[in-house]
């Protein structure tokens, strides 16, 4: 498999490119974030774990993080419940039980989504923080598992008590920001 990382392309390269070399492949252009750090969301049902990328820290991974995945850059953060209840509310819009977000923040403090994987990587994580990532998503297959079998094919609410499993526990419920709950009146 070949994986072709983030690269930096001139609108001259791509002006001049013959449009049937673009139509090759599937591509995606925007342009350059002035990066202060990434974050890796992983998200499932309606809960949420972040880590912090210091990719502007990285010898190889300022462009794109994966250059970089073997130095020290990754680090376990606490989301914002904006943050959280977006990415859940993303997965819920999109009709996905999971999803790998990848998100830039620059250097104003702004967070730019890049993308929404529903089976991007995360296990390389685990090891770093005992588990967290694959407990969340145990927790939320049993809590579905179990909504079918009762009968409650939607899950309404956010029921604390069936989502807590103990102090090693990492992962952040999801709650509805005021501004989403504003908007859907």
């Amino acid at each position: 498999m070949i994986v072709l990382m983030t690269n930096r392309v001139s609108h001259p390269e791509i002006r001049d490119t013959p449009g049937k070399s673009l139509a090759a492949a599937p591509s995606i252009y925007q342009r350059e974030i002035d990066k202060d750090y990434e974050i890796r969301l992983v998200a499932c049902g309606n809960s949420a774990i972040g880590y912090r990328i210091e990719s502007q820290r990285s010898r190889l991974g300022r462009l794109d993080w994966r250059r970089g995945q073997m130095e020290p850059i990754f680090r376990k953060m606490a989301l914002s419940a904006d943050l959280r209840s977006t990415a859940c509310a993303y997965l819920r819009l999109a009709g996905l039980h999971s999803g790998v977000f990848d998100i830039a923040v620059d250097r104003q403090g702004r967070a730019w989504f890049l993308e929404c994987n529903s089976e991007g990587q995360w296990a390389w994580l685990e090891p770093y923080w005992d588990g967290p990532i694959a407990r969340m998503l145990a927790r939320e297959i049993a809590s579905l598992l179990q909504d079918q079998a009762t009968g409650h094919e939607e899950r309404e609410g956010m029921d604390h008590a069936r989502y807590n499993d103990g102090e090693n526990d990492h992962a952040e419920r999801c709650e509805e920001s005021p501004d989403a709950k504003a908007s859907r009146v």
